[in-house]
């Protein structure tokens, strides 16, 4: 049985102001049938916004960003800003009320044709210092069109954002949402700034006090081991171990023990690309395809236009496609990433939204790689070759690689783990990991505390490492830290790397995650001080983001917040997970029988669901997995039980005759 994939991007959470931002994800959906009508025009005709403007409501009660090119569109007793194409909405208003919810409702009320909605979700994330209340409102998504609601109450008012709009839009639209959302700002809410503040000198006590917090983390988000590397004053400070390398073993993870660190390969390649602008051999706004001539993507004019520098920004409007790499990795090089970018179609202008694009970075380190004199062909060993010559030579950095044979011929490697269903991380065959290789530049390097350590030193000495020897120039450096889109109100993209505010705190940093692994590594240029996370589960984010934080509020001896965001996510996650287990039922063979076989698509490759035994086992090649049954009244969906994909859904439905699965 000959059929095709299609799939689906994962429910957008706008990210709650105040909380961490999650690495940025989701794939593109079919354009949906049904539109979402736009805002009536008001008494005066829309105005389109310019980058940076800011709204402040006509009784000056709040402020919010307006992101390029949406209008602004003022009502009685509310403000409404839409997207250039007018198919995604943001309602904001500030209402009386000690109630959130009760707020919410009024402000769905104030609209000219309020929608009738259906609450999925409500949820609480730890508000702001200064908030008194933070409340998320997700709806149940009907016809494909999307709605949530933000709320924020300082004293007796309540803030309130209503997101709503067509489901792939507001997908497209996701980080000027974002943006939206995260920065109304209450006129009333007395902000912090740590900005003419002198960080504290770390102490021991300050060092146990992490370690109490780091410990504690990793308990209840069940993290199997993490490393922990702390910088100040161009010194080390803590270089450490907490867990184990694997949960069915009992080796301690250490300072030396290596862990891939995922996407913060990507500040690691733009060095790369520093040091050639350094040297002359290339410059920022040199085009691609001058370069590389087999470089292009779908709009051959913007093929020719497209400059070193945008392949790094996240600015370029190009969506994010990883499923097309982890369902297809066996089979892809370096110069089948180059060549997929042909396919690859714009979702927005550049610079008018942050899109996060793995493949386009991975071009970017390839591009590189070839203008360092890597022939097509041999665009990945020149990527590694580069890399070695110009970054990690120079800076000593003698455990990182890139190659996974050599990570993995060495005796102290940690191994990934996946969050199963029942919320405990399970180990997970390392091979899978190899999904990262074909995008070497974004995210396949593999390192240890004790060189991220001597990594951070590097950047906090402005490109010099702790033995004098420059790595890059410190203004091509900063190039780097400047910002190029914004992902929310206080983060910015610019290449490469994330450029954020803690209270008034510039911090420059990135996350990384591949299955089974996540990194953080976060650095406040004017304090000298700089932090790493390193874990060998994949997704532990909240676990990376609340010992940075944590490190933070240590410093500059603010009030302890950072376990409040672990405790929200274990709620939150063991939530999900429970709803999920109850709703699993045993395969029904006889609804499944239509839809075994094998399976093609352009996108996502081969893939083979039959039964082994009285096991549904989905065959995709760079993976294997158990398929359960999610009880659903209209359509059948099998739902992936093993990590690292667990709690993936496939919907299986017959269309034209035609057996399909629609993964997401």
């Amino acid at each position: 049985m000959f059929s095709r994939l299609r799939f689906s991007p994962l429910l957008l959470l706008v990210v709650a102001l105040g909380c961490q931002t999650s690495s940025p994800g989701g794939a593109k959906k079919p354009q949906a049938e049904a539109d979402l009508e736009p805002a009536k025009p008001g008494p005066a005709e829309p105005a389109p916004a310019q980058q940076g403007e800011r709204y402040t409501d006509p009784q000056e009660l709040y402020s919010l960003p307006v992101p390029r090119n949406w209008t602004i569109d003022k009502r009685e007793g509310f403000t409404t800003l839409t997207d250039p194409d007018g198919q995604a909405h943001v309602h904001t208003s500030a209402v009386e009320s000690m109630e959130v919810e009760e707020a919410i409702s009024q402000a769905w009320q104030l609209l000219d044709d309020p929608p009738a909605l259906e609450i999925d979700q409500v949820m609480r994330p730890p508000a702001a210092q200064g908030v008194d209340e933070f409340v998320v409102i997700n709806y149940e998504i009907e016809d494909d069109h999307f709605a949530q609601a933000v709320g924020q109450r300082v004293e007796e008012r309540v803030y309130v954002a209503l997101i709503e709009g067509r489901l792939d839009v507001v997908q497209r639209r996701a980080a000027q949402l974002q943006t939206i959302a995260t920065g109304l700002r209450p006129t009333a809410l007395a902000r912090v700034d740590l900005s003419e503040m002198e960080p504290l000198e770390l102490t021991e006590e300050h060092l146990e006090l992490l370690r109490d917090h780091v410990k504690e983390a990793m308990e209840l988000l069940d993290v199997p081991g993490a490393s922990i590397g702390i910088v100040q004053n161009q010194e080390v400070v803590l270089e450490e171990g907490f867990g184990i390398r694997d949960v069915e073993g009992d080796e301690e993870i250490t300072a030396s023990t290596r862990m891939m660190i995922g996407s913060t390969t990507k500040t690691m390649t733009t060095l790369l690309m520093a040091s050639l602008v350094d040297e002359g051999v290339v410059h920022w706004d040199t085009p691609a395809q001058e370069i590389l001539p087999q470089f292009s993507v779908q709009d051959p004019e913007l093929s020719e236009q497209i400059t070193l520098e945008n392949l790094v920004c996240a600015c370029t409007g190009v969506p994010r496609r990883d499923m097309e790499i982890i369902f297809n990795h066996q089979s892809l090089d370096a110069e089948s990433v180059i060549d997929s970018l042909a396919t690859f179609e714009f979702f927005t202008d550049f610079g008018e939204a942050f899109q996060y694009s793995n493949q386009m970075v991975a071009a970017g380190g390839y591009v590189a790689a070839a203008a360092d004199g890597a022939s097509y062909g041999q665009l990945y060993d020149g990527y590694v070759e580069s890399m070695e010559r110009r970054i990690f030579g120079p800076m000593e950095l003698e455990h990182t690689v890139i190659s996974f044979d050599e990570a993995l011929a060495t005796d102290d490697y940690a191994l990934p783990h996946a969050r199963g269903l029942d919320f405990g991380y399970e180990r997970f065959d390392t091979e899978i990991e190899r999904f990262a290789e074909p995008l070497a530049p974004a995210g396949a390097v593999w390192s240890n505390t004790r060189d991220m350590n001597r990594y951070l030193l590097t950047m906090l000495g402005s490109g010099v490492t702790p033995q004098g020897v420059r790595v890059v120039s410190e203004e091509n450096l900063r190039h780097l830290w400047e910002p190029q889109v914004e992902i929310t109100a206080e983060e910015s993209y610019g290449l490469g790397w994330i450029i954020s505010e803690y209270q008034g705190l510039k911090v420059l940093s990135h996350f990384g995650n591949t299955m089974g692994f996540t990194s953080e590594m976060a650095f406040a240029p004017e304090t000298g001080a700089g932090i790493t996370v390193l874990a060998n589960g994949g997704g532990a984010n909240t676990f990376a983001a609340s010992v940075r934080t944590r490190l933070l509020e240590l410093l500059y001896e603010q009030p302890t917040r950072a376990m409040e965001e672990v405790h929200f996510a274990r709620e939150v996650t063991m939530e999900r997970l429970s709803e999920l287990r109850q709703e699993l039922n045993e395969v029904d063979r006889e609804a499944i029988e239509p839809f075994l076989g094998d399976y093609k698509s352009d996108a996502l490759g081969e893939l083979v669901l039959q039964f082994d035994g009285d096991r549904l086992i989905l065959d995709a090649g760079e993976f294997r997995t158990e398929m359960l049954q999610k009880e659903d009244d209209d359509e059948l969906i099998l739902v992936i039980a093993d990590p690292p994909m667990a709690g993936g859904e496939f919907t299986a439905e017959i269309v034209e005759d035609l057996a399909t699965l629609r993964f997401g």
